[in-house]
């Protein structure tokens, strides 16, 4: 992750990054950020890491063509020659999100956080992580929001952690994200079952 937060720390200096944007283009941008921070020396290990090209990718070991999955692809060269494992190692899904739009925040859920809780996202990855640009309000709200979707769906246990607040001077547009694989949703107590029965 903190090859994604220094990259989005130079994207976001970019004139053409708004909160128009779409979650394509301001992924384009993260994405270059990131291969710039890897390859300025700035981190010791930034030569063990590679920043894949946005390409459809195969999501699953039995999958046998690419199955129109995007994301941010991170191959890890030591696993690559160790292993010959030629498919990323770690994806990275990114949403817009807002604090002041419900209808984001469910999609941040909805396709990005239950996409990794079903396998659909990262099932033959050893890590996925998601990311979201804050493109209205604060990221508070947004955490706020996507939050209360997860609670309205009893997935009270993955509640998403802040990362370091990173704020364009000249947009509102900041990232959250989490590097967590998501658990199954906790089983309601007894209680609650019996209340649901009646």
């Amino acid at each position: 992750m903190q090859a994604a937060k220094a990259g989005w720390a130079l994207a976001r200096k970019s004139p053409e990054l708004h909160a128009g944007k779409s979650e394509v283009e301001i992924t384009e941008q993260l994405r270059d950020g990131m291969r710039s921070v890897l390859n300025s020396g700035r981190f010791p290990w930034g030569d063990t890491m590679i920043v894949l090209s946005g390409a459809e990718s195969r999501s699953e070991p039995e999958t046998p063509t690419l199955d129109g999955l995007t994301a941010i692809p991170i191959m890890l060269i030591e696993v690559f020659f160790r292993y010959g494992e030629h498919d990323p190692h770690a994806i990275i899904e990114c949403k817009r999100i807002s604090g002041y739009d419900s209808r984001l925040c469910r999609e941040y859920v909805n396709e990005g956080i239950d996409r990794f809780k079903t396998g659909k996202y990262a099932s033959n990855h050893a890590n996925g992580f998601m990311a979201g640009y804050v493109i209205a309000g604060d990221s508070l709200a947004a955490r706020a929001q996507v939050e209360e979707c997860l609670r309205l769906r009893l997935l009270a246990s993955e509640l998403i952690e802040l990362s370091e607040r990173m704020c364009d001077a000249r947009s509102s547009e900041q990232v959250t994200g989490t590097g967590k694989k998501l658990a199954a949703p906790p089983s309601p107590p007894p209680s609650r079952l019996r209340s649901r029965r009646r």
